[in-house]
């Protein structure tokens, strides 16, 4: 997998995360949010793959941090089975987590909310930097 080719949802639809760019609104936890940089790298990663019970995935970095109900977050490598997470406002149940190691090129995008700056990398997940 190309972490790049990720795709990450704007305001005008699903966009490739390598393709985004300064004048792009991506959805965040706090609605869609314009963007104010964004950096193309070559690194290392640890992710993390996690699937629910209503049949969903998802693959973040492995400190991505996810949200849970009580709107407190955890990194991704602190997940487990049976914990509950937040999608849209929407409690989901984890039902499995696996980590898988990868080199390769991902792409950094970095929005302002009301609750700091926030970055996906790879289109994989939003998580507080």
């Amino acid at each position: 997998m190309i972490l790049s080719t990720i795709e990450v949802e704007t305001q005008t639809g699903f966009k490739q995360i390598s393709s985004i760019r300064r004048t792009d609104s991506v959805y965040t936890p706090n609605g869609f949010t314009n963007v104010f940089r964004y950096k193309n790298s070559r690194y290392r990663t640890i992710l993390i793959f996690l699937s629910f019970d209503n049949g969903s995935k998802l693959i973040a970095t492995h400190l991505h941090q996810l949200f849970k109900p009580d709107m407190t977050c955890i990194n991704a490598c602190k997940v487990t089975v049976g914990m509950q997470l937040l999608a849209r406002n929407t409690p989901l149940t984890v039902k499995e987590v696996k980590t898988i190691f990868i080199f390769e090129r991902y792409t950094n995008i970095y929005v302002n909310s009301d609750l700091g700056i926030y970055y996906i990398r790879g289109g994989l997940a939003v998580g507080k930097n």
